[in-house]
């Protein structure tokens, strides 16, 4: 029991976590600039990013806190403390306050290209980068488990790959997410403590930690992959298992890395998807034929994802959770419903080759993949912006909001049929009007509608 206490202890230790990202090369920079001081950075104050100087504060009133200076009861401290986003006009630095002081700032995409060679601040716990070999390795592990990604993957496997392994991809991933997301917000742990942990995201930020959703995805993706396309395709067993474990460890390793969770939410996400998996990849096959050729499915397609995040934990706080647990079942609502409407009307019949297939890689069957790839994102990002911007002006208008307040995309009652409608939509045109559109550009997969 004692050993069991100081596992738990350990690998839920901030510390640990700190220690890590210091090993990777993010350095803690407790020294703060004075941007007054033209000896300190040449009068470039874009390079000292988290610079702010006690001298600068109204009333002179600051005390250092963990190696950040506060300002004690000053309007200024509040909104320092206050982690909100705080910009200019100018986007490449950060909004400027009187008597030359900093207010805290979320990072941008051009903020981390600095942090290579400068200094970013975030929280409480300015830092540096020293290995941005390691900084773009894990960012881009991150990525694997966020919405572009999932877009930009199902698309892809659908266009470029084959619908029926990613149809049954889809149900797994989704299984696991929601449970995983719904756990979230029923157990409630914290993220690791900022400081000593420096977090490179922000976000996720208010979302609990326990468990680790991307180390649920890292682990329900890359493994169904491999279990779906066993037998059907040709290929090493020994080198699917290996992308798979290195893709898991990717997508672990960097929630680590970025500062967003301790060892023990990673892990606890690596058994949970497990676990789901055991009891949910067994009944795949079943469920993907009921949802792509019963006459009831549209009515379950159209009405789960609405009951499901209706039934969905009640927050303590708002989060990105319940938006993105929603996103994910209207995009395999959307997908499905899709597949469901192209059986049902004739264009779709069962392939009569024998497995395994072989793999294509021939230069011309790329080169098409390409252009189906293009073409089809294209359009899809064309909709998505349409589509979103209509939803959530047409829902503002209905409901007599105010599409400009920032809080009114976090009330449940535009949240909900926002992420719903647009996502369900973009998800459905993914599987019926692009592959159309390839046949009439003459760049068809000729297989897509064999897969059932």
């Amino acid at each position: 029991m004692s050993l069991l206490r100081r596992v738990l202890s350990y690998t839920s230790d901030p510390e640990v976590v700190a220690r890590f990202q210091k090993a990777c090369g993010i350095i803690h920079t407790p020294d703060l600039v004075n941007f007054n001081d033209e000896s300190k950075h040449n009068g470039d104050i874009n390079r000292h990013l988290n610079g702010i100087s006690p001298d600068t504060y109204p009333n002179g009133k600051s005390s250092l806190v963990n190696g950040v200076y506060s300002n004690a009861g000053s309007k200024m401290d509040s909104e320092v403390s206050d982690n909100k986003p705080h910009r200019n006009q100018d986007s490449d630095s950060p909004l400027k306050h009187r008597n030359g002081a900093v207010k805290n700032h979320e990072i941008t995409d051009k903020d981390k290209k600095k942090a290579v060679n400068g200094v970013i601040r975030t929280g409480t716990v300015p830092f540096r980068i020293e290995n941005a070999f390691l900084y773009y390795l894990f960012s881009f592990g991150a990525q694997l488990g966020n919405a572009l990604f999932y877009v930009t993957f199902y698309s892809f496997s659908f266009w470029n790959f084959d619908s029926y392994v990613t149809r049954r991809i889809c149900l797994v991933w989704c299984i696991c997410m929601y449970f995983g997301q719904a756990t979230k917000d029923i157990v409630r742990l914290p993220r690791p403590k900022s400081p000593p942990v420096v977090r490179l995201e922000t976000r996720y930020e208010l979302e609990y930690g326990m468990p680790s959703t991307h180390a649920i995805v890292g682990t329900a993706l890359p493994f169904s992959m491999l279990i779906f396309t066993s037998g059907r395709y040709e290929y090493s067993m020994f080198v699917g298992l290996l992308i798979a474990v290195a893709w898991c460890i990717l997508v672990c390793m960097s929630r680590i890395y970025l500062g967003m969770h301790n060892i023990l939410d990673v892990i606890a996400g690596l058994l949970f998807a497990v676990v789901v998996m055991t009891f949910t990849v067994p009944f795949v096959d079943p469920m993907d034929k009921f949802l792509v050729t019963h006459p009831l499915s549209p009515v379950i397609l159209l009405s789960l994802p609405i009951i499901l995040s209706l039934l969905y934990p009640k927050l303590d706080k708002w989060s990105t959770a319940r938006g993105d647990t929603t996103l994910i079942l209207s995009i395999t609502g959307g997908l499905f419903l899709g597949t469901w409407i192209n059986y049902n009307q004739g264009f779709m019949s069962p392939n009569d080759a024998s497995l395994p297939f072989s793999l294509n890689f021939q230069y011309q069957a790329i080169l098409i993949a390409m252009l189906r790839l293009v073409s089809g994102v294209a359009v899809t990002l064309i909709l998505h912006h349409y589509m979103k911007n209509s939803v959530y002006a047409s829902l503002c208008f209905i409901l007599s909001m105010d599409p400009k307040d920032p809080k009114t995309k976090q009330k449940f009652i535009v949240e909900l049929p926002y992420k719903y409608i647009s996502y369900f939509l973009i998800s459905l045109n993914t599987v019926y009007t692009i592959p159309l559109m390839f046949h009439y550009l003459g760049i068809p997969r000729m297989s897509y509608y064999t897969e059932i």
